[in-house]
Order: structure tokens, then C-alpha cells, then sequence
């Protein structure tokens, strides 16, 4: 018995929504306390965009990529993957970090899609990479829109195209400077800024974690071996073994 899902994929292979576009909203991860241009606020101007445009969405919903047309990330602003693959036949590639994105570009390369409606430049693209992603689907014919701006296909439009992603990939750089002193510096105070170190729950707040009642007083004990200078390293590897410290 097919699922929904099945179905689903079923349609978007005969055709089913190949006149149609999707809305693609992203909010930044990294600085989530200054962005006006909230999830909310870019659904509403897409979709009125589409409407003024005679566009017509996609009714497309697929669990964990979109909801009637509408694709809505959340993901870092600056964080890429910047390993490349290389293969014999001249093929060179390298991970995109945006899952929601990736399966976008696949749609609209296959043609599944006609196209796609963005906010701005840097709701699409955040870095080089995503930028020739976006660029190649619209040399090979995808229609990619725009909500507030508008590119020519002259070379005014290219220059326009370039310097909206120049400034995009700038505030990107900005923000990564802007997160890192921050963690920097709150590493500095002491305050935990990832995951909960072993011993400590991962609970509380950066200022505080509460430690784990299983493991802290093993870990105390370790140190209090180590401190007595007649425990060696594998000595306390054995004992953490012991103790249920495994990889």
C-alpha cells in the first residue's frame, strides 16, 4: 500500500507541480535578537508577492522540507562546509550545509519545480558556493524571483546581482567576527557556550550547569587519584572503563 509520501513523489514525477514555485524563508541562527526580516514577516511578503505576480505556489507538502509551497530554515548565516570532493570525470563538489536547501536545488534542477521566490539575495545565498548554486539554476532556465529587488538580464543586472551578493557574504563575515568575539569571550567568564562538559547535566543556563549525580563523583575521584602521583594515565583509563566511561 503506498503512503502519502509516496504519492507525493509520485505527482511531482508526472508533472504535477512543474508550473508551480515554492517560497523559500530562512532566519539566521547566529544573531536571532537583531533580524527584522523574522520567518513570519518574509511568508507574508512572499506570498503577497506571488499574488501580485500571478505566480502561482506549488501546493507541495512534504514533512520536514515544506508546507503548502511554503519552506521555512533555520541555519547558520556564515557556517559552510568548505570540504571538496573531486572525482575522475572532472566533478568537483562540496557539502551544502542547508538540508531544506539541498533539497530545493535538486527540485528545481530536475525540473520539478519551476521556481522559487526569495525575500533577497541573502535569504538565498549566504557565501560563494550557495551563490553559483543560485546563479546556475538560473543560467539552465530556472525561475527565481525576488520579492524586493528586481535583476536585469543585462550586464547591469549581473553587476546588480554581484553587488547584492558581495554586501550578503559581507554581513556574513560581520556576524561570524560578531559570534566568535562573543564566544570568546564569554568562554573567558567561564560560561559554557556549547554542550555541557561530562560531569555536568545539560541543563541550566551558560552561567551555570548542574552537575551530573552519576558521573561528577567519578570524575572527582579521578582527579584525586591523579593528584596523589601514583595513579598513571592507562591506571585512570582502566578505572573510567570500569566506571562505565565509555566511547
Amino acid at each position: 500500500m503506498k503512503t502519502k509520501t509516496e504519492d507525493i513523489f509520485k505527482d511531482l514525477l508526472a508533472g504535477e507541480y512543474r508550473d508551480g514555485y515554492l517560497v523559500y524563508n530562512r532566519k539566521s541562527t547566529d544573531d536571532t535578537d537583531n533580524q527584522k526580516n523574522s520567518i513570519k514577516y518574509q511568508k507574508a511578503e512572499n506570498t503577497r508577492f506571488a499574488f501580485r505576480q500571478n505566480l502561482r505556489i506549488a501546493p507541495l507538502t512534504l514533512e520536514g522540507f515544506c508546507t503548502d509551497g511554503i519552506i521555512s530554515e533555520r541555519h547558520s548565516g556564515f557556517k559552510e562546509d568548505i570540504e571538496l570532493t573531486f572525482s575522475s570525470d572532472n566533478m568537483v563538489q562540496y557539502r551544502v550545509d542547508r538540508p531544506k536547501f539541498h533539497r530545493l536545488v535538486e527540485l528545481l534542477s530536475k525540473g520539478h519545480i519551476k521556481g522559487v521566490i526569495f525575500l533577497c539575495w541573502d535569504r538565498a545565498s549566504r557565501n560563494k558556493g550557495d551563490d553559483t548554486i543560485i546563479r546556475k539554476l538560473m543560467k539552465a532556465g530556472v525561475d527565481i524571483r525576488f520579492t524586493l529587488a528586481q535583476y536585469d538580464k543585462t550586464s547591469a543586472g549581473e553587476l546588480h546581482m554581484d553587488i547584492d551578493g558581495m554586501f550578503a557574504e559581507h554581513h556574513s563575515r560581520v556576524t561570524r567576527e560578531k559570534v566568535s568575539i562573543t564566544i570568546r569571550n564569554a568562554r573567558a567568564r567561564g560560561l559554557c557556550t556549547n554542550k555541557a562538559p561530562v560531569g555536568y547535566l545539560n541543563l541550566g543556563s551558560m552561567e551555570e550547569k548542574p552537575f551530573d549525580p552519576v558521573r561528577a563523583p567519578v570524575i572527582k575521584d579521578m582527579f584525586e587519584s591523579a593528584a596523589t602521583g601514583e595513579w598513571s594515565l592507562a591506571d585512570l583509563a582502566r578505572y573510567a572503563i570500569e566506571q562505565g566511561f565509555t566511547a
